[in-house]
């Protein structure tokens, strides 16, 4: 099983606005919607760091409770095996792609669909897997 990143090539893998102040991701915001505005991130608005970090803040916390190691303040996403409708989201899309043997399986955890909307409270549709993430 490998494990895919995808991200626009000009940019580069593995960055998160997560992982700068509010301020900074504010200013590459505006500059991917006036620069590459046909990309998915483009698409996003102010307030998109705000509850991303608040996902995360969640995530970190449910991870914990089930023995995840959690190393990152801002984890990495990744998804399992190729998606082409995530290639779509970048002008200048490309992928790492990386064996699951690679990773300390301790350390990894999966939502079932984006995270985003696993653990928002605006999705109250009642499936099972809503603010559930899974170990391997």
């Amino acid at each position: 099983m490998d494990l895919y990143h995808y991200y626009d090539r000009t940019i580069g893998p593995f960055k998160s606005l997560t992982e700068i102040t509010l301020d900074e991701a504010k200013v590459v915001l505006d500059d991917l919607k006036r620069t590459r505005p046909k990309s998915q991130p483009a698409s996003r608005n102010d307030k998109y760091v705000q509850y991303r970090r608040n996902c995360e803040a969640i995530l970190r916390k449910e991870c914990a409770k089930k023995g995840i190691i959690v190393n990152r303040e801002s984890p990495y996403y990744m998804v399992i095996e190729h998606s082409p409708w995530l290639s779509t989201w970048y002008e200048n899309s490309t992928f790492v792609k990386i064996p699951i043997e690679e990773f300390d399986l301790r350390t990894l955890s999966f939502t079932y669909g984006d995270s985003m909307p696993t653990f928002s409270d605006s999705f109250l549709d009642g499936k099972e897997y809503r603010k559930q993430r899974k170990s391997p």
